[in-house]
């Protein structure tokens, strides 16, 4: 069963996730507001980076790789949420090799999006708007294939946990974090 959501006059959003009541409200909010949202201080970009457990960011002025990230926040804000910020807004640990730049925040570190080698910034985003280590179910998973990316699943009781299995969840969440730059791609 389908589920379209029609708002902003003529555009209309296909809701692909969970069929849960906060899930499809979580949706209706993001799609309802805009595209891009304006992170003006360190304040509100702290808050917001609490909020998410992924966080797609532009940071700079007007630029060509801007109009490109609008263009990609209104395909993809079905997924994800899209923010913009000044370098003043960002905490002072965040050094961009140059700017402008998008940057995506998640598994306790930020990652930059380099054209030359991540391919279009819409593949990219696809690609990072999911954790490294994540719980995973059936629409998770169909999303994850459908990005090309590999999966590596940790099959685990979560209810009744032995050691065995802490030490395999221990151990992929330890290759995901520490072999990113060889297996993200």
């Amino acid at each position: 069963v389908s589920l379209s959501l029609r708002l902003k006059g003529e555009l209309a959003y296909n809701y692909k996730g969970p069929r849960t009541k906060d899930d499809i409200i979580e949706f209706a909010n993001r799609v309802a507001g805009p595209a891009v949202r304006s992170l003006p201080s360190r304040q509100m970009f702290e808050h917001v980076l609490k909020r998410h457990s992924v966080l797609f960011v532009y940071v700079g002025g007007e630029s060509p790789l801007k109009e490109k990230y609008i263009e990609v926040a209104a395909e993809l804000i079905v997924y994800t949420y899209f923010f913009s910020a000044s370098e003043d807004a960002l905490p002072e640990s965040v050094t961009l090799p140059e700017l402008p730049s998008v940057v995506v925040f998640k598994d306790g570190s930020y990652f930059t999006y380099d054209e030359y080698e991540d391919g279009s910034l819409s593949s990219w985003v696809n690609r990072e708007r999911f954790q490294s280590y994540l719980p995973i179910d059936g629409f998770t998973l169909y999303e994850l294939g459908e990005t090309g990316k590999l999966v590596a699943i940790a099959v685990t009781d979560e209810k009744d946990p032995t050691e065995k299995s802490i030490r395999l969840k221990g151990l992929i969440q330890r290759v995901a974090a520490e072999h990113r730059d060889q297996f993200n791609r």
